[in-house]
């Protein structure tokens, strides 16, 4: 979520843009004539500098000389056009909207692909300021920081990711499709006949397999974290080929449609998708027209798109969010409204990625329902991946086991790699509750406490707000934020744990290594080449975990520990919180998991909170002293 002043100048953010970017371009057009050549001119002398003429190659170059002030404004004239068009470009882009401008193209009638492809690179533009702005704030979540190569790297990686997503977003709800959509054999949704996918450098996720899902089902697919789930979600959609350069072989059917080499965009009609990480995808300005788009693009008339949209947000219970922008919406929300996107359209087969992982019990009990209906009543075909499948395993007609670059067909409730988290605490003592922020009761021995509460209620803003509190306190307080990812600087997992332990002073071998943890908690090897980016969300949070983890603090902070996260990694990281915590850190988590709240035995802190609280007020009440008096090594897990 944005902070509140962020919300409030959003609309101005292409012209501050453009002021910055002005204003750099005439301050480095002064510094290079100051140093090549010198700024000279008519007028008074500022400064006479000795004349430094470069040998061999660049002989021809010569450094500083006379400085003066006709010189100096010579120079700032010559700057003030381009960066006047500059300023006045980032004007034009705060009044208009080039997200709506790009909607429009639709209409357009073909030939517009160039177009469109311009149109999302300036639609980006705005949001590269309030990434910068991000990125920068997560970089003081790290103890080991790059300088400016770690803030542009993860900054050019994170505008092309959100370019690609919000790209594949309209591609997949037929953008720009011109052709009359195509009939689906519903009597046959997903058939999957020896299909392998593999990344571009040629490693298989999934190799040789086959399965068909019956009309008017719901198929659950369960795996571990990083098994291929997401892929398999992806390849069906037909985003795995354009979006992720896969590479896919076998016949994968949808609809009765091969779906190798056929677009997302040619199918967008009867195939919905609804990503992991919904807020990456979002096109629109508010929820009211993200909801809507599918229709907005297919040409519907404008009434009928709005009352469809009223009347599917009421059943969703996000009519209090159309008019709010999808920038301001909580992960819980974002999810709900992604939803509402993806049902609009009625389409025949449904796919949707880990929905409960950010859903408060209100809203999971409210979508479990929804999919039980569709399930029930509705001839949609739809496919879960999930992790937490307890309220779906009385509806579900089938489910999908994604193991060792397989799947197998097994029975809805039966166990596979790993039973449900064994308790590895005390019984939760609602005596221990700390509701609205009072003070927790006294006596309480294990330092963990969780922040509970429905979507949008603030657990995630006043994480932030106690991970930076200013000064020296901010050196003892590390944050696993909503969105790791943007804790990562590095180019490959390996490069990650590397630096983190030479900061720390870790030998390679050593047996508690940055890696060691993240291996611990995934139950597996974990690929040391691969882009901290292309891991699964669960694989990105254990890593996440680790990097911050070893850095030893006082307090550590995770927001949605459990996300991604499967049943047998759940209880690993609850065992590891467990044991960080006997160490003497404290350990405070927001979230929705209340299974994982009891698990690792933490105080419940019920939002809202009290908020003229100062971070160290809130950390001195939020845990009990234990008489911890120095920092003390992680204990293995």
């Amino acid at each position: 979520m944005l902070t509140n002043a962020t919300r409030r100048d959003s609309r101005w953010q292409p012209l501050w843009l453009g002021l910055w970017v002005a204003a750099a371009f005439v301050v480095g057009r002064l510094l290079f004539r100051f140093f090549f050549g010198g700024a000279g001119g008519d007028g008074p002398i500022l400064a006479s500098l000795p004349r430094v003429e470069l040998p061999g190659f660049f002989s021809s170059v010569t450094l500083f000389g006379q400085v003066t002030l006709g010189g100096l404004t010579n120079t700032l004239l010559g700057a003030l056009p381009l960066a006047a068009f500059i300023v006045v470009s980032g004007l034009l882009f705060s009044l208009i909207d080039v997200r709506r401008l790009l909607m429009r193209t639709r209409s357009w009638g073909g030939g517009t692909a160039s177009l469109s492809a311009v149109l999302i690179a300036l639609a980006i533009l705005p949001e590269i300021r309030v990434t910068a702005m991000r990125l920068s704030r997560a970089r003081r979540l790290r103890t080991h920081r790059r300088g400016i190569r770690g803030v542009i790297a993860p900054l050019v990686g994170a505008t092309v990711e959100r370019a690609t997503a919000l790209a594949a977003s309209l591609e997949g709800r037929g953008f720009l499709n011109a052709s009359r959509a195509p009939e689906p054999d519903c009597a046959a949704p997903i058939v999957a006949d020896k299909v392998t996918l593999k990344l571009p450098d040629g490693r298989a996720i999934l190799a040789d397999v086959s399965f068909s899902l019956a009309p008017g089902t719901l198929t659950l697919v369960t795996g571990a974290t990083g098994s291929g789930k997401t892929t398999l979600l992806r390849a069906v959609a037909g985003l795995f080929e354009t979006f992720d350069r896969g590479i896919q072989s076998g016949r994968l059917s949808v609809g009765g449609f091969d779906r190798q080499g056929l677009s997302a965009r040619a199918t967008a009609a009867f195939v919905s998708y609804v990503p992991q990480d919904p807020r990456s995808s979002f096109a629109s300005v508010t929820v009211a027209e993200e909801i809507g788009l599918a229709l907005a693009l297919r040409g519907d008339n404008r009434h009928s798109v709005d009352a469809r949209v009223a009347i599917l947000a009421r059943n969703m219970g996000v009519s209090h969010l159309l008019s709010r922008s999808v920038h301001e919406l909580s992960a819980g929300e974002a999810t709900l409204v992604a939803l509402a996107a993806a049902l609009i359209s009625e389409p025949t087969v449904l796919l949707i990625d880990e929905p409960f992982a950010d859903l408060d019990d209100s809203a999971l009990d409210r979508v479990a329902g929804l999919l039980r209906t569709l399930a029930l009543t509705t001839g949609i075909t739809t496919v879960v991946a999930e992790h937490r499948i307890t309220s779906l395993v009385s509806v579900a007609q089938a489910r999908l086991h994604v193991a060792h670059g397989t799947i197998r067909a097994v029975g809805i409730a039966e166990p596979v790699d790993a039973a449900e988290p064994e308790d590895v605490g005390q019984p939760l003592d609602a005596a221990r509750q700390m509701p609205h922020g009072s003070s927790v009761t006294t006596g309480f021995e294990r330092p963990i406490a969780a922040i509970v509460g429905p979507n949008g209620s603030g657990k995630t803003t006043l994480l932030w707000a106690l991970s930076l509190p200013g000064g020296a306190a901010a050196a003892h307080i590390r944050l696993v934020p909503d969105n790791p990812i943007d804790l990562f600087t590095r180019e490959s997992v390996a490069e990650e744990c590397r630096a983190q332990d030479a900061r720390r002073g870790r030998h390679p071998h050593a047996l508690l290594t940055t890696r060691s943890i993240v291996e611990r908690l995934l139950g597996g090897p974990i690929d040391p080449d691969a882009h901290p980016r292309d891991l699964s969300t669960g694989q990105q949070r254990a890593l996440a975990i680790a990097l911050q983890l070893q850095s030893t603090p006082d307090y550590l902070l995770i927001d949605e520990p459990t996300r991604g996260l499967d049943p047998r990694a759940r209880q690993e990281l609850a065992r590891l919180l467990t044991r960080v915590s006997d160490s003497g850190t404290r350990v405070l988590i927001a979230t929705h998991d209340h299974a994982f709240v009891a698990l690792i035995n933490a105080t419940i802190i019920a939002t809202p909170l009290d908020e003229s609280s100062s971070a160290p007020d809130f950390l001195a009440t939020a845990f009990v002293p234990r008489g911890v008096a120095s920092r003390r090594e992680v204990v293995a897990p």
